[in-house]
Formats: C-alpha cells, sequence, structure tokens
C-alpha cells in the first residue's frame, strides 16, 4: 500500500458519511468549539501502545461499557463480579486494538481536517441536536459527564475517521473481478441440504434409562465397576452436593440514565430526582403486592423484560449469580415475604422468595446409585456410537437407523445453502463444516463419524441441486467483504507485530 494510493483515495471518500455508520458504543465524537476546563482523567495508564497512553479513564469506561453489553445480553439482575477478569481483558483488548488500528491508520495518511471534524459534531451528532440545530449545553453536559476535556474529544474524532478510512480504502481495493464474481456465482447456485445427527456420549448417557435395581446390582456383582463408580464420584462430587438456592420473583422499576436519551457511552448514575421518582413509585407498588398476587403485578408493572412474562419469575440461583445487593437480600428473606426496595445498578427491586433449597455436600452412600447409573448409561452410548461407527465402514444403514432409534435420536436437516456459505447453518466448527463436502450425490454417507470438540457428528446428504441465476452484483459485494475483511486484518496484525504494546498487570488484578 503506498501513500499516494492512499491519498488519491481520501479525495474520493466523504468523511461524515464513513464515519455516521461506524461509530461504535464506546466512543461519541466531539471538536474542540468551546472553552472547557480541563476535564479529569484516571492517575496513570492501564496500556501503552508504542508511544501513546491508555489512561485508566478510558479503561474505566471501557470496562463499563462491556458490562453493559453482556448485562443486556444476560438480563438486568445478574452480577458479573466472579467473571470481571475476563471483562477486563475483554475492555484492554478492545483499546488496544483501537490505538494500533489508529496508528496504522496515520502512518499510511488517512487523516481527518479540522473541518470535517466540526461538522461531524455540528451536525451530526443527535443528542446535540435539538430541532435541527446544534445546542451548546448538550456539548458542554456530555463532555462533563464523560470527564473528557475538548481536546481529548477531538483526538477520538481524528482518530475515528482515520480508523473508518482505512477500513473503506480496503474495502474499495479489494473488489474482485468479474472471473472471481462468476465463480462465486457458480458456488451461489450449487446448493446441498446435509442430514444430522450429533452424538455426544456423556450427554446421551444421561437419557439411557437404567433402573436402581439393575445399578445397585452391578455395584454389588462387579468389583472393578464399584472401583470405577467410586473414582467417578471423588472426581465429580461437587456435581452431587446441593448448594444453596433460592426461587424468587422480583419486580424492576429501572432508572433512566442520560444515555437513555441516545447518547452511547458506558452507564452513569441515575438522575439522583429520577432516582427518587422510581423509589416513590416502587413503595407504591410495595403497597399493592400486600394485597394483589405478585406474579400479576409483576407481569404488569416490571422492566425486566427477561422476567416480567413469566411473573417476575426467576426460577432457582445460587450465590454470585446476581447483583450483591439483590443477593444478599434474596438469601437472608423468609420464604413467602416480600422485600423492601432493593437497590442495584439497576434500579429498584421488590424480591420475593417462594423456595429454599439448603446446602448440603453429597456423601458417597447417598448417591452411589446415582453415580452407578451415570456410568451404565455413559457406557451404553459409548457402545452405541460404536456400533454406529462401525456401521458406517460398513454401510449397513438400517443398523445405524437401529441404534439411533435406542438412543432416541433422529436426524435433523441444514436445510439448502449454497457452497459459497461461509459456515454450514446449524453445524459450527471448522471439522465438521469441511466434511460436509466430502458427502456427494453418489456418495452420500460421510464415512466416518466427525469429531468436533466433545461431540461427534453423523453426515449424510439429503439433497443436492444446481439453480439457474444471471451474475447478481451482490455476490461481488460478498466477495469484496469477505477479502476485504481478511486483508484488513493481516495489515493490523503486521502492524501489531512491529509494535510495542505493554499492559498495566497490577491495575487488572485489583
Amino acid at each position: 500500500m503506498s501513500e499516494t494510493l492512499a491519498d488519491k483515495l481520501r479525495k474520493q471518500i466523504n468523511g461524515r458519511s464513513l464515519v455516521a455508520y461506524s461509530i461504535l458504543a464506546a466512543l461519541v465524537l466531539v471538536f474542540v468549539l468551546f472553552d472547557f476546563k480541563q476535564g479529569v482523567s484516571g492517575v496513570g495508564s492501564i496500556a501503552q501502545v508504542n508511544n501513546a497512553q491508555i489512561s485508566i479513564l478510558d479503561f474505566q469506561q471501557e470496562e463499563q461499557r462491556v458490562q453493559q453489553y453482556y448485562a443486556s445480553l444476560f438480563g438486568g439482575a445478574m452480577d458479573f463480579s466472579s467473571q470481571r477478569q475476563l471483562l477486563q481483558q475483554q475492555a484492554v483488548e478492545n483499546l488496544v486494538r483501537q490505538e494500533l488500528v489508529a496508528q496504522a491508520a496515520k502512518e499510511e495518511g488517512f487523516v481527518a481536517t479540522d473541518a470535517e471534524v466540526r461538522d461531524y459534531i455540528v451536525k451530526d451528532i443527535p443528542i446535540f441536536q435539538e430541532n435541527g440545530f446544534f445546542q451548546r449545553d448538550r456539548y458542554s453536559r456530555f463532555l462533563e459527564m464523560n470527564r473528557w476535556s475538548p481536546a481529548q474529544f477531538e483526538n477520538k474524532v481524528r482518530k475515528e475517521i482515520a480508523m473508518t478510512r482505512s477500513r473503506r480504502f480496503f474495502e474499495t481495493a479489494s473488489r474482485p473481478n468479474r472471473t472471481e464474481v462468476a465463480k462465486l456465482m457458480d458456488l451461489k447456485n450449487h446448493k446441498v441440504n446435509v442430514s444430522y445427527v450429533k452424538l455426544n456420549a456423556i450427554e446421551l448417557g444421561k437419557k439411557v434409562k437404567v433402573s436402581e435395581a439393575e445399578a445397585s446390582q452391578m455395584l454389588q456383582a462387579n468389583p472393578e465397576f464399584l472401583k470405577k463408580a467410586e473414582a467417578e464420584f471423588k472426581a465429580t462430587q461437587s456435581e452431587y452436593d446441593q448448594k444453596e438456592e433460592v426461587k424468587a420473583q422480583h419486580i424492576l422499576l429501572a432508572f433512566k440514565r442520560p444515555q437513555d436519551l441516545g447518547a452511547t457511552q458506558a452507564p452513569t448514575p441515575a438522575d439522583p430526582a429520577a432516582e427518587a421518582a422510581v423509589l416513590q413509585k416502587i413503595k407504591e407498588i410495595e403497597a399493592r403486592v400486600k394485597k394483589d398476587d405478585f406474579g400479576k403485578v409483576a407481569s404488569a408493572v416490571s422492566e425486566d423484560p427477561g422476567s416480567k412474562t413469566k411473573g417476575g419469575d426467576l426460577g432457582f440461583f445460587t450465590r454470585g449469580r446476581m447483583a450483591k445487593e439483590f443477593e444478599d437480600a434474596a438469601f437472608s428473606l423468609p420464604v413467602g415475604q416480600v422485600s423492601q426496595p432493593i437497590k442495584t445498578q439497576f434500579g429498584y427491586h421488590l424480591i420475593k422468595v417462594n423456595e429454599r433449597k439448603v446446602a448440603h455436600n453429597a456423601t458417597w452412600e447417598e448417591v452411589k446409585v446415582l453415580v452407578a447409573q451415570k456410568l451404565i448409561g455413559k457406557q451404553r452410548a459409548e457402545e452405541s456410537i460404536q456400533k454406529i461407527e462401525a456401521g458406517l465402514k460398513d454401510k449397513d444403514e438400517a443398523g445405524i437407523n437401529a441404534q439411533l432409534k435406542l438412543l432416541g435420536l433422529s436426524w435433523e436437516e441444514t436445510g439448502l445453502f449454497d457452497l459459497s456459505a461461509e459456515s454450514v447453518p446449524k453445524l459450527n466448527g471448522a471439522n465438521v463444516s469441511a466434511a460436509v463436502f466430502e458427502a456427494t450425490p453418489k456418495n452420500q454417507w460421510v464415512g466416518r463419524l466427525v469429531r468436533e470438540s466433545g461431540d461427534q457428528y453423523l453426515l449424510k446428504l439429503k439433497e443436492a441441486k444446481v439453480e439457474s441465476a444471471s451474475l447478481d452484483l451482490k455476490a461481488e459485494d460478498l466477495v469484496a467483504q469477505k477479502r476485504s475483511s481478511q486483508n484488513y486484518e493481516s495489515w493490523v496484525n503486521a502492524y501489531r507485530k512491529t509494535s510495542k504494546v505493554s499492559i498495566n498487570q497490577k491495575i487488572l488484578q485489583n
């Protein structure tokens, strides 16, 4: 890649349109427009990429953003303290990668002018607009809320535009020629549907019916099996222990934070007046559930989408899964009682505990029959899988289907997909995706069980057909997208190999 080519391409690309679709949740672009007090930043740094420091403040905000993302996936009451180190590592990696891309882009000459940055802030960020006009007060509050100075924001906008332009450069340079597109279309015209069965001896063993009498007899009559069962119990004893659990319902009234109005940064404290209003409302609901059914009220007013439709039911949960304040209240409540309003980072909750299980460490005598049933079931599942594998070698379709029936399994289908697909529908994993193409219309079976992690797959071609279609320009876009992604990643990785990256591990351990 030459600077001349990059300069030529930059002139062809409109900066504002590029940035508009590429803003990430952790990064909002701002320009130095007014005089502000210097933003408060973290002391020290979390990482250094060549000569650039990544501040602790940026790390804290990125960590909160990552946590907020996963909280939205797993429900508003989840507590991620046990996974904090993993979230921190992801946050640091995100920031390091952003800085690497920004530096690499700058070296290639991808830059943004003052006018581009200023125009983007004044015209294109919705949270700074009212009736189509830029609002200085909104801009000021946003900077102060995020503890960013105008200079820090300007640096972010310049980096983001440079990174976006570098990505568009690879998209433009990766356009395929017509011959390549024609080959892709040929692959797209060939469609197949694959039948498959997933085999997992441990999971299948749980479904095999083994009577208590049979398990007891095996323990008594077979010393070798008894030793194996005792070893299995010692290795997996915690699986049989009863942890302390509670079954609860809850009602959540969520805080409305500034980012709910359109900003994309990490969570910030709720407005005090808004929080007081939420507290008053939850107290009114508290009085209501003393007379009305808790589940009906939860279905009507709770703001937790994950449990609202189930009357606020969270099922059984152990310690360490919920926010600490929520957990402390739930595990201290007597069965049948409703808590007072409990405040967490997500809002105010009312909690009702419906059932409790007391912690208990299992003993061998208590669970030995269960352990024996598990082992016998696994052994039988393994034997059936071995017979299926033998049936593949002998091309014994009837024998294979007999074993599948014995295991309670049935064939599933991927559905028709074209040969240009990057992955096979419903079949994740490189091994199984590659093995699918070993089947042909003449030899429909993949003549072996394909192993993927702890699973094995039985594969058979069910249908293959060719469709006639004219050259589709969308196919060209697909080729360009895949190729540009690969080239872009190679470019970033190559720059990383020549860069010096250091992480402040002491901060990650706190």
